[in-house]
């Protein structure tokens, strides 16, 4: 009797060592994962429905013409352990995958969608090997989301509004603040790139009257990226105070094949006058961004059209193209967005001019 008392007093002791031990290990295991939180170079996505990728999610016509079927996902999409994306409103961190998905756009979760920041933060990483990355996703898929608009769908607005939830742009700074606090980024981490791609919902404005609307388009911009810069910069003082914003022009691959116009009609549908005015609004956009450069620096124009003399030589094709014969190779009928083929190729055009 007196040997089994022992036997057991033994094994209660043991059975409290492993048990406390193993508390032990979880509180230094929790405790460590909130004061040793990830240092990440981050990169912003800002803008409209193309900055997330939306009109890929039913077709990819190849900047070739070739159309491949819904869903297709390839190997440039496959996910990588260091590149990670912030979800959730800036409570959860996950793998970096497409789709990309902002907090202002959560219903279309199950769409296929390829966008560019995945071919960009790849190419980011191969140049900068041990990294972290970590996308935020803050387009918002709607045209709410035009700079001049004086109400927006669903009261977003893309200016800085006096710090307040209406500001997609103070939406931005209030995801880093909280992944922040809730020590899912280290105060070491710093956005590297805002990479900015809207435009289409103001181009009827700027077109018609660059001289008011136009200016007050570059001003609205430029207010909204001093404010964010500031704000980033004094969240994680690492960070460059100029860091890098890229304007990426408008679709205008519709109109084109192979990198020619097309003119002429199809079905009744004009294949290239209805969409001269996408052409006069990058025209608009490459020459305000060199002048917000001289005002802000560190700001630069993207183009998607062939660019002589750099490794990209095609027009970037939106999701609904004809070809030279009038017959449509994708009947998705995108007109404003790139195919998915264009996205992973605009990503590259992003990292080419954020190293120059």
């Amino acid at each position: 009797m007196k040997k089994r008392n022992n036997y057991l007093l033994f094994l209660s002791i043991i059975i409290s060592i492993i048990v406390v031990s193993r508390l032990l290990y979880l509180r230094r295991l929790r405790r460590e994962n909130f004061t040793n939180p990830e240092t990440y170079d981050i990169i912003i996505l800002g803008g409209q429905s193309n900055s997330l990728g939306r009109g890929s999610r039913n077709h990819d016509p190849s900047l070739s013409g070739n159309t491949i079927s819904k869903g297709k996902i390839s190997p440039d999409d496959d996910a990588n352990i260091n590149i990670k994306q912030l979800q959730n409103d800036g409570n959860t961190i996950g793998p970096g995958v497409e789709p990309m998905i902002s907090g202002t756009d959560r219903g279309k979760r199950n769409e296929v969608s390829i966008g560019h920041s995945l071919s960009f933060a790849k190419e980011y990483l191969s140049n900068n090997p041990g990294k972290k990355i970590l996308i935020l996703a803050c387009g918002y898929s709607n045209r709410g989301s035009a700079v001049l608009f004086a109400t927006a769908s669903n009261n977003k607005r893309w200016f800085w509004l006096n710090n307040s939830d209406d500001s997609l742009f103070f939406y931005i700074y209030k995801i880093l603040q909280r992944a922040k606090q809730k020590n899912l980024i280290s105060s070491n981490s710093s956005v590297k790139v805002l990479l900015w791609d809207q435009g289409e919902s103001d181009t009827g404005r700027v077109n018609n009257n660059q001289n008011a609307d136009g200016e007050r388009y570059k001003n609205t911009l430029k207010d909204a990226f001093i404010n964010l810069r500031s704000n980033i910069k004094t969240l994680l003082p690492i960070t460059d105070a100029n860091f890098p914003i890229l304007v990426a022009g408008i679709c205008v691959g519709q109109n084109y094949f192979n990198n020619n116009r097309i003119t002429g009609s199809h079905n009744g549908r004009e294949k290239e006058g209805a969409y001269t005015f996408k052409i006069n609004m990058n025209s608009y956009l490459s020459t305000m961004v060199t002048s917000l450069n001289r005002e802000i620096k560190n700001v630069r124009f993207v183009p998607t059209i062939n660019i002589p003399g750099t490794p990209f030589g095609n027009v970037l094709q939106c999701d609904s193209t004809i070809n030279y014969n009038g017959r449509i190779i994708n009947e998705n009928n995108e007109e404003n967005h790139f195919s998915a083929t264009s996205q992973r190729e605009l990503g590259k055009r992003f990292y080419y001019y954020f190293t120059r």
